[in-house]
């Protein structure tokens, strides 16, 4: 989430429509259960790999409310291991070759695309933000995802409120984080003067 106090929102918002992110399965599914998977789709220029639809549609015991969303989400080319070489720093992964190998192919191919195109990472999974955290690559969550539809006026307050308490039931994050993002709730909430 990079810092959560060094959040743009202004800024966020525009990188989202005019260039875009590259989103992962938890966030995919965490943002569909809580019914903003399609306004997110709608509004920002949401992209993924291939993998990672696969695994979204393989999953039968998370299947989406709106699969048909995935349709609409752009699938970029992805990196592997077997051309990381080319495109990224042959020592790309050797500060993080402990984090990267708890995490599935799937996961590091969306990384390495994820440094190559320069987008940053919506993801709600510890060891993809603890990697990005590390080297300094943009990243959010689904909570951040939610500040950011109320901060361009695509859903109202409530309707954020009611998302958190619906995240936080299912959803894995701390205490600190969750709290957190309820003081920046608050900030957006007096900057509009709602």
């Amino acid at each position: 989430m990079e810092n959560f106090e060094d959040i743009k929102f202004i800024d966020l918002s525009k990188n989202l429509k005019n260039k875009g992110c590259l989103i992962d399965s938890s966030s995919i599914i965490y943002l569909d259960r809580i019914n903003l998977l399609s306004v997110i789709v709608q509004n920002y220029k949401i992209k993924t790999i291939d993998l990672i639809k696969l695994e979204v549609l393989s999953n039968i015991d998370k299947q989406l409310n709106e699969i048909e969303l995935l349709n609409n989400i752009e699938i970029v080319n992805k990196i592997t291991d077997d051309n990381l070489n080319n495109f990224l720093p042959s020592n790309f992964t050797d500060t993080t070759t402990n984090q990267f190998s708890k995490i599935s192919m799937t996961d590091r191919y969306l990384i390495y695309s994820s440094f190559f195109y320069g987008f940053p990472i919506l993801t709600d999974d510890g060891v993809i933000s603890k990697i990005c955290n590390h080297r300094k690559h943009p990243y959010y969550n689904s909570l951040i995802a939610i500040l950011l539809l109320l901060y361009d006026d695509l859903i109202t307050v409530e309707n954020a409120i009611d998302s958190f308490y619906k995240i936080n039931k299912f959803g894995r994050y701390s205490d600190k984080i969750f709290s957190f993002a309820f003081k920046i709730l608050e900030r957006i909430i007096k900057s509009k003067n709602i």
